[in-house]
């Protein structure tokens, strides 16, 4: 009977290890994922920079005239600010959210025929105010930004990012051509004056879609204060300038509603369930690990106790402390073995269902792979050679006389 629960006991350590090592590589993908989402480059800058989004009653603001008008007002207000730096504005403010697009094919550049309907996917477009680019610090690879001057003219103007210039115009230099959604007013041809670096526009783990910005003029019909984003970049921390700012708009209308968020804060949001789903991994991986050390441990202090005799006996016979504490040890790195070579054959077939939850990360990580079984392995042989070492330290004369 005693032998039964022995084995029994060697196949629920087992059993531990395998299962660990199943969640261990499970949590190590999912942070190697995480942290590819942390590092990787926006295309834009998020720290100083502040959202400001104004509510205006439609009883007081029940026309485009209305609404551009109160908040050219509060643009200037702003770049009033101590430690403004740049003010722009805009209709929807990337990675995440709402964003306007229309279809690549409704997308026409003059003096060439039209894309088939329906192919080439989508383009996500943005009417913004001169100081959009800098205030989140996009670089303009070519030709030039807007500028206050064009906003009063009468030229429609755009700025393409890299993606969609290139492919757009694959040997051709965009800027002074004429670009028009044809699915809006026929008449109205866009001058295009800039091609902007590309930006993550669709999430932090989608690829940089292609993007065009359109110029929102200070006159025509370039305005949606419905969908109006104010973009305040600062030298001066979100909560030293939140103050200074609902003071300015309150001169302006002290009716209207405003809420503020730093950018930084938007975009961190927007990675929550990635660190939940990590950080609830890591939480079982971690429990795991625990109870298959505290498992491994409790099974060698049984062993060895289960076989003072013998040890005993080798000791009186000649054998050196190394000696046993090698025979222990081999016995529970046997265990670990198994165990680890049973969980990572799981957990190559369980990274499949995370596939999908990873970002710049492959399911099948050599890193992860690798690093995890030695990781376990490392401490295992703690959790062996601390019961073993004591066993060691036993008088061999005591041993068998108590036998």
């Amino acid at each position: 009977m005693s032998r039964s629960y022995a084995f029994l006991r060697r196949c629920l350590v087992t059993a531990q290890v395998a299962v660990t090592i199943v969640l261990l590589s499970g949590a190590a993908l999912l942070l190697r994922s995480f942290a590819k989402i942390e590092a990787q480059n926006l295309g834009m800058q998020t720290g100083g920079v502040l959202t400001v989004k104004a509510a205006l009653p439609w009883s007081r603001y029940d026309t485009d005239q209305k609404e551009m008008e109160f908040y050219l007002q509060l643009e200037e207000a702003l770049r009033r600010l101590p430690g403004s730096r740049a003010v722009g504005m805009t209709d929807s403010v990337p990675p995440g959210g709402w964003q306007g697009d229309f279809r690549y094919s409704d997308l026409v550049v003059q003096g060439r025929p039209r894309t088939p309907p329906g192919t080439g996917g989508s383009v996500v477009s943005r009417y913004v105010t001169p100081d959009y680019f800098r205030a989140l610090n996009i670089p303009i690879v070519r030709g030039q930004r807007f500028t206050d001057q064009d906003r009063t003219g009468n030229e429609s103007e755009a700025i393409l990012s890299r993606s969609l210039a290139a492919r757009l115009f694959i040997d051709e230099d965009p800027v002074g051509k004429r670009v028009q959604r044809s699915e809006l007013r026929s008449d109205v041809w866009s001058i295009v004056v800039g091609v902007a670096d590309n930006v993550k526009n669709s999430g932090l783990t989608e690829q940089s879609g292609p993007e065009i910005y359109f110029l929102r003029r200070s006159v025509g019909g370039d305005w949606d204060g419905k969908r109006s984003i104010v973009l305040l970049d600062s030298v001066m921390p979100a909560r030293a300038v939140e103050p200074w700012l609902r003071s300015e708009i309150a001169s302006i209308d002290p009716t209207v509603p405003v809420n503020m968020e730093p950018l930084e804060q938007t975009v961190s949001r927007l990675a929550d369930r990635p660190r939940f789903e990590t950080a609830l991994l890591a939480f079982f991986a971690g429990t795991g690990l625990l109870l298959a050390i505290v498992g491994l441990y409790g099974l060698i202090a049984f062993m060895t106790i289960q076989r003072r005799h013998e040890i005993g006996v080798r000791m009186a016979l000649g054998a050196t402390r190394g000696d046993i504490l090698g025979l222990i040890t081999s016995d529970g790195l046997r265990i670990v073995a198994i165990g680890g070579a049973l969980g990572v054959g799981s957990a190559l077939a369980v990274s499949k269902m995370l596939k999908a939850l990873l970002f710049e990360v492959s399911a099948y990580d050599p890193v992860t792979f690798i690093g995890v079984p030695v990781l376990l392995t490392l401490v295992a042989l703690v959790a062996i050679l601390m019961p073993a070492r004591a066993e060691t330290r036993v008088d061999p004369a005591v041993t068998l006389r108590a036998e």
